[in-house]
């Protein structure tokens, strides 16, 4: 099986490198600018996801939410780390603050989860700690 390698150097200054096999693409070719088949795995994909993140603040946006007392704001939390579990991973979330939130979402995530108003409702504790999973799967070692 041969390995390729593809550098990926973006506007938003992030150096990564990801190795492909024939396997791993499913024998697809690899077109010039995408590294993958999902839709943020292109240079177009990544340089609009940049741009949409630098016109609208979102990732301090989705901060200051997280940042908020889980006692007082446990719902505000909780979708602002919605936003990190969709949309929190290389070439969509800025990468300067990608380990950051993450982290950040998953100690918040944790407190929500252990409020005593929550312990009772059903499904809520599960799909939290479903959250935190995703989330814990993106955070770099």
């Amino acid at each position: 099986m041969s390995l390729t390698w593809i550098l990926r150097i973006s506007q938003r200054k992030a150096c990564t490198m990801q190795c492909w096999t024939g396997k791993a693409l499913r024998g697809a070719e690899v077109l010039m600018g995408a590294w993958g088949t999902a839709a943020w795995d292109n240079d177009s994909a990544a340089d609009w996801f940049g741009d949409l993140f630098d016109a609208t603040g979102l990732a301090k946006h989705v901060e200051d939410a997280l940042n908020r007392d889980p006692e007082e704001d446990a719902d505000v939390i909780r979708a602002a780390a919605f936003l990190l579990v969709q949309l929190g991973r290389v070439y969509i979330w800025p990468v300067d603050d990608l380990d950051r939130h993450l982290a950040l979402a998953i100690q918040k995530l944790e407190a929500v989860r252990g409020l005593e108003e929550f312990q009772e409702a059903e499904g809520f504790v599960e799909g939290i700690d479903a959250e935190i999973a995703v989330l814990r799967s993106r955070l770099q070692p």
